[in-house]
């Protein structure tokens, strides 16, 4: 009984840490993403040594800068296989903190099926990215205070989180709230005042603290087993509820003193903040929202089972309320927060103005994945034992007729979840009507869909490999022009890539990445430009208007080279099937005079 559970429990763990750790090394580097120059930002910082700018990096964030920055020295794939055991432990919390509510039927790889089938969460599972290790603290804080009740070691977890994406510092007060109501709670049941009349059964801590047994075997606590407040003293609660929210604000407190320390600036954080709060316009809260933006985050299999499991949830005796309200709040407010903060530009390429919220961006969901994936799972018991209500089911197709119809301007999107959710929906609908299919078979359907979802609507998330990356040769051909340029820049202008210095070899040169929108102020004499090109050298719409009529123009500019990358034999041809990995182009101008870094930011 020992071994083989435990053996069962942890296969779908390993498998998944070898997926990842291979998708990690044979997957291309992404050098337009965020995630390479997570990657180059975090070792240049920990190779330098460099703790001033390690202390006040609100983009970066202090813990993955640490977490990637270390066994980023020894190369790239040292940093990924971080990731990857990032992404792994986040998949086995999950897995315990379901197991730790009473789900013990469900086989181990359901859940963690449901966990890496949000493509957000596949595609950044083995990349240095910044959510996913905020994931894996939120849910383990859940599973050391549920599982373990051990409230210090939760509140100190969640108070981590922030380190890790500062948008959820309300999720870590929220969280931290709710461990202090725990910490008097448990002190009050175990007070000496408490009533004779209650019974050492009812004492007891609950199950879902301990971790004894599971959430169905006791009895949730009642509100007759907890002592008299006037026996326990508003001192008493006022001691047990300070340590827990002590715990959980202190690692974001001793960041913000860091950074004074460093800046002498007590306002320094909101100076280097770049979040603001949306417009609140119609037509741009229409096209962009947190309901749109799940078209690229859910596959139909766990929409289905996750709106079953909110369901589920909300009328499970089994789980204590203050429970039950903690996971719902947490993905409640993580929304909120996605739907409401601007994380972009205002005037950002592919958004409304002033709607560039970071709902757009799908990785941004990552963080709460994990109790996405727990409502799925339980939405799928409450299938397999015929419980759900049919309000489930109707909201569920509710709610995938919404995305859809959302996503119209993104066929690929709106298909996916359609047809995903009508096909797990009929399957659903079938299993609650039936009596003859058997339970093992339903969960083997449903858990291979949700797997395959999103890799045929998405397919080759890894693609293009380390050996024909046309965008990683780009950047390579950018460097050496920069290098063998004469007389030397003043800087480097350009967003082709974050990690250009890094990955170039560049040293002693300002070869940042820029937004689009920033060049014009950054058109210093003797300065070089480099645009984005489509296959006829224009530069692409994400670059100003101005700044696209002046280099046309000549103005102020001269062209000294472009560039198209190609990809020989056997991989353009399998490039063209696919639609992937496309040349990519890009023109390099130099700046002859100020004149067009006088004439202002136009959009």
């Amino acid at each position: 009984m020992g071994s083989a559970p435990r053996s069962q429990e942890r296969t779908p763990l390993v498998v998944t840490f070898a997926a990842l750790a291979l998708l990690g090394v044979v997957g291309h580097l992404r050098v337009d993403d965020d995630s390479f120059q997570h990657f180059t930002r975090s070792v240049e910082q920990v190779r330098a040594l460099d703790w001033r700018t390690f202390a006040t990096d609100v983009w970066n964030k202090p813990l993955p800068g640490l977490v990637y920055g270390i066994p980023g020295l020894l190369g790239i794939e040292c940093a990924r296989l971080a990731s990857v055991a990032i992404t792994t432990a986040a998949a086995g919390f999950t897995l315990a903190l379901a197991r730790g509510l009473g789900v013990s039927a469900t086989p181990a790889w359901v859940v963690v099926i449901f966990f890496l089938a949000q493509p957000p969460v596949l595609r950044d599972g083995f990349t240095t990215m910044t959510e996913l290790p905020a994931a894996l603290l939120l849910v383990a804080a859940l599973w050391a205070e549920l599982c373990k009740a051990r409230t210090r070691l939760a509140a100190l977890l969640v108070g981590l989180v922030p380190l890790c994406r500062v948008e959820l510092a309300p999720v870590t007060a929220f969280v931290g709230f709710w461990l202090a109501f725990r910490a008097v709670d448990a002190a009050q049941r175990t007070h000496p005042a408490t009533d004779a009349r209650v019974g050492s059964q009812e004492r007891r801590v609950s199950p879902l603290r301990g971790g004894a047994g599971s959430a169905e075997s006791l009895p949730a606590p009642t509100r007759g087993s907890a002592p008299s407040a006037t026996r326990f003293g508003a001192f008493a609660t006022v001691r047990h509820a300070l340590l827990p929210l002590t715990l959980a604000a202190l690692p974001m407190f001793l960041w913000q003193i860091a950074g004074a320390l460093v800046t002498g600036e007590l306002t320094w954080f909101s100076q280097r903040s770049y979040g603001y709060v949306r417009d609140w316009d119609l037509p741009g809260l229409l096209r962009v929202n947190v309901i749109a933006g799940l078209g690229r985050v859910l596959p139909g299999p766990v929409l289905v089972a996750g709106v079953s499991g909110v369901a589920w949830l909300m009328r499970a005796r089994s789980i204590p309320r203050n429970v039950r309200l903690v996971v719902l709040g947490i993905v409640a407010i993580h929304f909120v927060l996605l739907n409401t903060v601007a994380v972009y530009p205002r005037d950002w390429y592919g958004a409304p103005s002033g709607h560039a919220v970071a709902a757009i961006n799908p990785r941004n969901y990552s963080p709460t994945a994990p109790l996405t994936a727990l409502f799925a799972t339980f939405g799928l018991v409450a299938l397999v034992q015929r419980a759900t209500p049919k309000t489930a089911f109707v909201a569920a197709a509710a709610l995938a007729a919404l995305v859809a119809a959302f996503n119209l301007d993104s066929p690929a999107d709106a298909i996916s979840i359609a047809v995903s959710s009508a096909l797990t929906l009929a399957l659903a609908v079938r299993l609650q009507r039936s009596e003859g299919l058997a339970r093992e078979r339903i969960v083997a359907v449903i858990g291979v869909v949700a797997l395959v979802a999103p890799l045929v609507v998405r397919p080759f998330f890894w693609y293009p490999t380390r050996w024909n990356d046309r965008r990683a040769e780009a950047v390579l051909a950018l460097a050496s022009i920069v290098r063998s340029t004469e007389p030397r820049p003043a800087r480097v202008v350009q967003d082709l890539s974050g990690g250009l210095a890094l990955l170039g070899g560049i040293d002693g040169l300002d070869v940042d990445w820029r937004w689009p929108h920033e060049f014009e102020s950054a058109l210093d004499a003797g300065a070089l430009v480099v645009t984005e090109t489509d296959l006829h050298f224009q530069p692409l719409p994400r670059y100003s208007a101005s700044l696209r009529t002046r280099l046309a123009l000549g103005d102020g500019v001269s062209e000294i080279r472009r560039h198209a990358a190609e990809t020989p034999p056997p991989f353009s041809t399998f490039d063209r099937v696919i639609g992937r990995n496309r040349p990519v182009y890009f023109t390099v101008y130099r700046v002859l005079d100020e004149r067009v870094a006088d004439l202002g930011q136009t959009p």
